[in-house]
């Protein structure tokens, strides 16, 4: 599914999808299912909202292959990602950057960033003793910083 040179909102299905914005400030939602998103040219919303309670069959494992940081955003819905601190951006206490997958289970970060990988992880007891579960990759590997996702209500 492909937008225009406008501001867009694609939402994919529960299948596989493929969503490109192209120019345009654009929102894209991948659902269910492992999805590639591209959001072209502008400042791009990738959306993470099921509505209910994590549960990784919801969302899937994206893979967002244009992420630019600090001009696009992640945005995680409280309602889905409810470990997290309700503020407009994530707290760079929630945040955490590791150097393997298997690393993440031992952050204290609620979001884990594996830097070596472009893996964005959700460890919601963020105690360095549960298990993240991969929800995004970030192809290319940019640097990230916590102000790189929004966190809504």
């Amino acid at each position: 599914m492909s937008g225009g040179d406008g501001d867009d909102e694609l939402i994919g299905g529960l299948g596989n999808d493929i969503l490109s914005g192209d120019a345009g400030n654009d929102t894209l939602i991948g659902g269910a299912g492992n999805d590639t998103l591209r959001g072209g040219l502008g400042s791009d919303r990738f959306l993470y909202d099921t509505g209910r309670n994590f549960v990784s069959a919801d969302i899937g494992e994206d893979r967002i292959e244009d992420f630019t940081a600090g001009t696009d955003v992640i945005v995680l819905d409280r309602t889905t990602f409810q470990a997290l601190t309700l503020n407009p951006t994530l707290l760079s206490s929630e945040f955490s950057e590791v150097t393997s997958d298997d690393a993440v289970a031992g952050s204290t970060g609620k979001i884990v960033y594996n830097t070596q990988t472009g893996g964005i992880f959700y460890n919601p007891d963020g105690s360095g003793a549960g298990a993240g579960v991969l929800f995004a990759t970030l192809i290319g590997r940019p640097s990230l910083q916590a102000t790189d996702f929004v966190i809504q209500e």
